[in-house]
């Protein structure tokens, strides 16, 4: 009968996730927060990976995430439909969360406790809620960290993770290193949660033995942090050089302050989903191990609660305004909780097969059927989310709303500046006060390659400055200084979604409204009641001519305004079109890599306001603006796919290399042997752990 059971956990467990998000699936996942719409070409998005130019803040060189090239290679796989990947990009990290959970615990005995670990994973919270808040690194996290924990159990070779083929120490490396790159391109924290975890398990060890095998899973954790930042090369070394921003490491503003209580930390109540009483069942069910567990169940339960108890601290810290850091989304950080918890269930109905035979009959057969209740327990919130079809996601983003901003290419190329909490904000951002962000997008709502930043640079910078000139008092003319960058418009969200969808309102500072609307040259625009959008009346166009002053004009004639110039974009950072005598303003970071031809000849570059691009014009003609990438940036690119290839290949050799030892390729039985006592006895010499 155990033999049927596993297809049918399969099949049920898919058919939970497809029906939970069966609306996603069908209607689209909405662009909110991290789940930023797809750019319409994957090849452009290569090239935007391989140009050397980026556009985030005003701006920069700095080299473009491996993201970009993973992204662009999956939407030509799927043949450029866009659309149809960012419904994957968000979904199909619980299902790769729930196989790596499955692969995790296939050593710890019959098929009862992997699904007992499966549920558990499957009901955590975590996810869902990751999804209603737009909380990509929390979806990505989730996924990640079974996989984390499988490859460290396995380097750490203790029972009963011994009992898998031998590995040679290259390979684990290489692998866990491939883990942590894949979830290092969404959530480049994830360093810190694996470095957390292989210390949870040495200091768990050294109360409960195998301090041997945990100090050598932490020596493979370290190796392969080193292997995943070298397959992010040099887009790592931007994200991890000292005295960089810690912005795009780590995140503008502490996990879940002044939001989330103890109580709901420990139910991952991070969103709609765990509310008490039921969200306590987790906890219940990954205690039974350690009320039942003797040898290697045992000393693994106490592994996964000290796993546990390390992000518990952490967001609870956060929370309590103890951290002064940035850091990822609460959904993300909780990630190793949820996935060591889960591996605890397992290991708990594994004791209770196992162990429960050698007590007394007493308190333990009850504390077993609470923990069995409380797996069954834990599913219902789950399944009743479930029944809505979406998660709890909004039915609408802000992509209709802010439509009206890209209908007249014949203005010019534009920015909007985003100011706001950085837990609702579209996009990633640095810090512009206590609790507010600033970011840019081009030409109306950012997209996917808006979600990473660096260090802002010194012309980016400009923009905070001008922004907390206005919200000290000292000017009412904001638009006036941020019009020569090329920002249109300013918005600032209060919802995460449109207010039709009812979500939290998480208001930016009053003063910085306040002084937003107190400003004489930006005009409001009614959109929608969750947003504040301002046009900027001074505004110029990214790209303009300003024509020759004229000798023989009157003094007292007005300035004539910029003109929009090279409308056609050819290619990525490439713009044509026809130029007149006068001056080319391009409001980039000034860079000698943008080059203007003009009837094939080039145009010197100066620079303008101290950080932008000027060009000359003399002689009317066809004008062609582009960007050089630089001979490094090509060489990089060759060698980061070189260093990817060569990681896969020595995967594949040492998965076509492996021996399995003699008897069969399955290594636990299926049910436990008859005498429980005798193998309790054994497992604890093997393992050196107390009882």
């Amino acid at each position: 009968m155990l033999h049927l059971i596993h297809p049918v956990v399969v099949h049920l467990t898919v058919a939970f996730l497809i029906v939970g998000g069966r609306e996603l699936i069908t209607d689209g996942v909405p662009a909110i927060g991290q789940l930023a719409p797809l750019p319409d070409s994957a090849t452009d998005l290569f090239q935007t990976f391989t140009s050397g130019w980026r556009t985030i803040g005003l701006g920069t060189t700095a080299a473009a995430p491996t993201a970009f090239a993973g992204i662009a290679f999956a939407g030509i796989a799927l043949f450029g439909q866009m659309g149809l990947l960012h419904t994957l990009l968000a979904l199909l990290p619980m299902l790769i969360g729930l196989i790596g959970m499955w692969r995790l615990t296939a050593p710890i005995g019959s098929v009862r406790p992997r699904i007992a670990s499966l549920v558990v994973y499957a009901a955590v919270p975590l996810p869902y809620n990751a999804i209603s808040n737009g909380r990509w690194d929390g979806l990505v996290a989730y996924a990640a960290l079974p996989w984390v924990l499988s490859h460290l159990a396995g380097a750490s070779e203790l029972a009963p993770f011994d009992a898998r083929p031998p590995r040679r120490w290259w390979a684990s490396v290489i692998g866990l290193g491939v883990v942590i790159a894949l979830a290092m391109a969404v959530v480049p924290f994830v360093l810190v949660l694996v470095v957390m975890v292989a210390t949870s398990v040495v200091l768990a060890s050294v109360l409960v033995g195998g301090w041997r095998g945990a100090l050598r899973a932490f020596g493979v954790a370290l190796g392969a942090l080193v292997v995943a930042v070298v397959l992010h090369l040099p887009w790592s070394a931007t994200v991890l050089w000292p005295g960089g921003d810690w912005s795009g490491f780590g995140g503008v503003e502490p996990a879940g302050v002044g939001t989330l209580s103890l109580g709901e930390i420990l139910r991952f109540e991070t969103g709609s989903l765990g509310a008490a009483p039921l969200g306590w069942a987790f906890l219940v069910a990954g205690a039974l191990a350690l009320v039942l567990g003797r040898g290697w169940r045992l000393s693994w339960a106490t592994r996964a609660w000290t796993i546990a108890a390390v992000p518990f601290a952490l967001v609870w810290a956060s929370s309590r305004g103890w951290v002064t850091v940035g850091l990822p989304s609460a959904e993300a950080l909780l990630a190793p909780a949820a996935a060591a918890l889960a591996l605890a269930a397992g290991l708990g109905i594994a004791a209770f097969e196992i162990d429960l035979r050698g007590y007394r009959f007493g308190w333990r057969q009850l504390a077993s059927l609470v923990a069995a209740a409380a797996i069954v327990v834990g599913m219902v919130p789950a399944l009743i989310a479930a029944s809505e079809g979406r998660w709890r996601a909004p039915h609408s983003d802000f992509a209709a709303s802010l439509g009206f901003m890209d209908q007249d290419p014949e203005a010019g190329a534009f920015r909007v500046l985003w100011l706001g909490q950085p837990s609702i904000l579209p996009l990633a951002g640095w810090q512009l006060g206590e609790g507010v962000a600033y970011a840019t997008s081009d030409n109306g709502p950012p997209d996917v390659t808006d979600l990473w930043v660096g260090s802002a640079p010194d012309s980016t910078q400009l923009i905070a400055q001008s922004v907390s000139l206005a919200a000290n008092g000292q000017t009412d003319r904001l638009g006036h200084l941020l019009g020569p960058m090329g920002i249109r418009y300013v918005v600032v969200p209060d919802r995460l979604a449109p207010a039709i969808d009812d979500t939290p309102l998480v208001p930016a500072p009053a003063a910085l409204t306040i002084a937003l609307a107190s400003q004489l040259d930006l005009r409001h625009v009614e959109v929608d009641d969750a947003l504040d959008v301002y046009e900027n009346t001074a505004w110029t166009p990214v790209r303009s001519l300003q024509p020759p002053s004229r000798p023989d004009a009157a003094e007292e004639a007005p300035p004539v305004a910029p003109q929009p110039v090279l409308l056609d974009e050819t290619g990525v950072a490439t713009f044509t079109g026809e130029l007149a005598t006068g001056t080319v303003v391009v409001a980039d970071a000034a860079t000698d890599r943008w080059t203007l031809r003009v009837s094939d000849d080039e145009v010197p570059r100066q620079t303008a306001h101290g950080w932008a691009n000027s060009y000359a014009v003399a002689d009317p003609g066809a004008g062609s603006l582009s960007f050089d990438t630089p001979l490094a940036r090509t060489l990089a690119v060759t060698g980061q796919a070189a260093v990817w290839l060569l990681a896969i290949v020595l995967l594949l050799r040492w998965k076509t290399s492996i021996r399995w030892p003699r008897g069969a390729r399955a290594t636990v039985p299926a049910s436990p042997a008859p005498d429980a006592s005798s193998v309790a006895s054994a497992e604890l010499e093997t393992s050196g752990a107390p009882t």
